[in-house]
């Protein structure tokens, strides 16, 4: 709970930084340098008044919130996860679930993991509650448009690879071995599954070392069309991102009531 919970109330936090920052070394009238070189300064100043009068949540409380849900969040699944582990014979669907990923917050396990550093459920964790804060954090509504698109960049990369890697595996199968899809994730991994399948077949060296490489192989491109496919679709959901913004504030200076100059 205490590691989660630190990462949690980190990573909520660094949209509030990050506002900050800018706003006493960057933008100094707090905007979203995103949108700025769209429209005049002076159309983005109007339009960010009318974002004001439509606010109904200050920014304040909105900031409290992503705070709150970096401690509340963390919290409410590590005290899950121990109920979890103490009530092993449990019919709660809920308890069930967490009992079933228990061994991803087991830091024994995360060593012998694909990824060594951190396993995909608490890496999910922290990381959906980042792009939760950079909602609320958002100092405009084309911005929290932006952070909304940003959580397909954030699926991808975080589950990008066993998606595509999933899709691949359907296409590309081994005339020898059907692979799982936690081994095609790994070249090593791929050819020491290999090794213990051949094992137990009467193959001489050659032949087992055809298998190995024919593996190795497809586990490469497999691995290579996956990174390329899922960096695509994140470059793509950036590029949504800016055009979202960009069409936006132009819709919106159209919009703008034309100011009447009184004698």
């Amino acid at each position: 709970m205490a590691d989660l919970v630190t990462e949690g109330l980190f990573f909520t936090s660094l949209g509030l930084v990050k506002n900050l920052f800018s706003q006493l070394f960057i933008m100094k009238n707090n905007q979203f340098s995103g949108e700025q070189g769209i429209v005049s300064d002076e159309k983005l100043k109007k339009i960010h008044e009318q974002d004001k009068k439509k606010e109904t949540v200050s920014q304040r409380w909105k900031n409290a919130l992503a705070l709150g849900l970096g401690i509340a969040v963390p919290a409410s699944i590590t005290l899950t996860l121990r109920q979890a582990m103490l009530t092993p014979n449990t019919t709660n669907g809920i308890l069930k679930s967490f009992q079933k990923f228990s061994d991803q917050f087991d830091y024994q396990y995360i060593g012998k993991a694909a990824w060594p550093i951190i396993t995909l459920v608490p890496f999910g964790v922290v990381g959906y509650l980042n792009d939760a804060a950079d909602i609320l954090n958002s100092r405009s509504p084309r911005e929290a448009n932006e952070n909304s698109i940003k959580l397909i960049a954030s699926s991808l990369f975080i589950f990008g690879d066993l998606l595509w890697m999933s899709a691949l595996s359907t296409v590309m199968r081994n005339k020898d071995f059907n692979l799982p899809l936690r081994i095609r994730t790994s070249i090593q991994k791929s050819m020491n599954w290999v090794l213990e399948k051949t094992a137990k077949q009467r193959l001489s060296q050659e032949e087992i070392n055809q298998k190995v490489e024919s593996v190795a192989s497809q586990a490469t491109i497999s691995y290579l069309l996956s990174y390329l496919l899922n960096g695509f679709c994140i470059a793509g959901s950036i590029v949504l991102m800016n055009k979202t913004t960009r069409q936006t504030i132009k819709t919106e200076a159209k919009d703008l009531q034309p100011v009447t100059i009184k004698n």
